[in-house]
């Protein structure tokens, strides 16, 4: 209907206050007033829970609840049922929304019959990388893009993608390897960014974030939604993802591999891996695995493993699944070029870090 109510779901545990207060900000500049917050606090710390009820005093809208440290799939799970809105939104506590995003999402689902739409995303680059994104700066701190106005129900037509049955191998790899670009610098996020999707498909087909994973989640819950909703993208930039170095993403884990390998298992069960295209983007998680694994692990300066440690550490990711499989014939007859030439240089980064251990360096 025209003036559904939208629940915007915002797990927080212990982030910025400035952030935070600009994510929220975003949301109450919306030139569609029919929604409400539900300001998830996931066990921070009194301080910062101190804040957070500030917060969700300065607006009626604004719904505060405390739970104790459910991770964020689990805060996202309470806070839908707890939801009063007819469509559910996710925020992340260092992103922003586009001022007409909900006008928009609501004109689109009330004229469909659509379960779902997913909006783009813009990533705004700090400062320091502001170069890369010249169009949008730091300084449009509300994610206000250059539109003046929502988009009609007929531009809105004329931008939307119907996800058909045969588009199907196409969207999963977009969700897990290449995300759908569209002219303005905006993407289709394979996370939470953008996603407006009606309450009752959601409870339906209990489409809940699988807790207990803390990488990836997103990446299963969207391949899930893909395989049982009716889902259609829309060319309009909704959400700004900010650059955070500081975020959890970043920060040193030393049970990074076990942390990824749930996940992959999951979703080696989720995607055809017979269809070529989806073997493809699968591999290409695997192999942005291996970096992220270099990122949080072996290259985190808080990583000081014994020679033993790293011997066996490198050893299974060479040789035993699903690290293995980036050097099988299968993945060289499906992957790019390029794409075999960045795994290889990540094993080969591990490697050369274990020989420099190993021979007395660092």
């Amino acid at each position: 209907m025209k003036n559904d109510k939208i629940s915007v779901i915002l797990p927080v545990k212990n982030g910025n206050e400035e952030y935070l207060k600009r994510a929220v900000e975003s949301v109450l500049t919306q030139s569609y007033d029919n929604y409400e917050i539900l300001l998830i606090d996931d066990g921070s710390r009194e301080e910062f829970s101190a804040v957070m009820k500030k917060i969700a005093g300065t607006d009626a809208r604004i719904r505060y609840f405390r739970v104790e440290s459910l991770g964020v799939s689990g805060a996202r799970n309470f806070a839908v049922e707890k939801a009063a809105g007819d469509i559910i939104t996710y925020l992340d506590g260092d992103d922003t929304l586009d001022r007409f995003c909900f006008e928009e999402a609501v004109t689109v689902l009330s004229s469909s019959k659509y379960d779902a739409v997913f909006g783009g995303t813009l990533y705004i680059y700090s400062d320091k990388n502001s170069d890369k994104n010249p169009a949008v700066s730091v300084d449009n701190s509300l994610g206000i893009s250059g539109k003046e106005r929502a988009f009609t129900a007929e531009e809105l037509k004329s931008r939307t993608i119907k996800l058909t049955e045969k588009r199907k191998h196409k969207t999963h790899f977009e969700c897990i390897a290449e995300p759908y670009r569209f002219e303005d610098g905006g993407y289709i996020s394979r996370g939470i960014a953008g996603r407006f999707i009606r309450k009752n498909a959601l409870i339906e087909g209990d489409y809940r974030f699988p807790e207990g994973i803390r990488i990836y989640e997103d990446a299963i819950w969207n391949i899930e939604m893909l395989s049982g909703l009716k889902i259609c993208y829309l060319r309009s930039v909704w959400y700004y993802y900010f650059e955070n170095e500081a975020s959890v993403s970043n920060a040193f884990n030393e049970n990074v591999i076990s942390d990824i390998e749930k996940p992959i298992e999951r979703l080696s069960e989720l995607l055809d891996l017979d269809n070529k295209l989806e073997y493809h983007g699968y591999t290409r998680l695997v192999m942005d695995s291996l970096r992220y694994i270099y990122k949080c692990l072996y290259g985190h300066p808080d990583y000081c493993p014994g020679r033993v440690e790293r011997r066996k550490i490198l050893k299974h990711l060479h040789r035993d699944e699903p690290w293995k499989s980036i050097k099988s014939l299968k993945y060289i007859r499906y992957a790019s070029g390029r794409d075999r030439q960045k795994a290889i240089l990540f094993k080969l980064r591990l490697l050369f870090l274990f020989w420099k251990h190993k021979n007395g360096g660092v």
